[in-house]
């Protein structure tokens, strides 16, 4: 959803890695986007990704937690393809409603995803927006 998001608010994103684990060829991380204009956090997420589906390059990538997943794999020239499997109304909890300023929590939307790298499912994907 990263360069959605960049579309929607006008300006790149950065990643900011809150967590991250990483178990032989399966990575997993809990991330905020925030805007590289204002430092606005724009997107919750979580992933784990399979890196038996992914270059060497990619993976280091990944791992140096520096980058957007998104602009990884589109700079890498992978080929992707991005399965929603469930959308989501979420009313956030408190930390969420902390990263996202908000005075007090109000609904806000999501999605469950996969996402194919040439063809194979490498990326299991949570992400919610910050509520406009």
């Amino acid at each position: 959803m990263t360069v959605t998001v960049e579309a929607h608010h006008g300006d790149l994103v950065d990643v900011k890695v809150l967590e991250y684990r990483v178990s032989g060829d399966s990575y997993a991380r809990k991330i905020l986007l925030t805007l590289q204009g204002t430092g606005r956090v724009v997107m919750f997420g979580l992933m784990r990704v399979n890196f038996r589906y992914c270059s060497d390059a990619v993976r280091q990538e990944v791992l140096s937690g520096q980058t957007p997943l998104g602009r990884i794999l589109i700079n890498a020239n992978v080929l992707r393809r991005i399965e929603p499997t469930a959308f989501l109304r979420v009313f956030p909890g408190p930390a969420m409603t902390a990263w996202f300023g908000l005075d007090a929590p109000r609904p806000t939307y999501g999605r469950f995803a996969l996402i194919h790298c040439d063809e194979q499912p490498a990326v299991e994907l949570l992400e919610i927006v910050t509520p406009e």
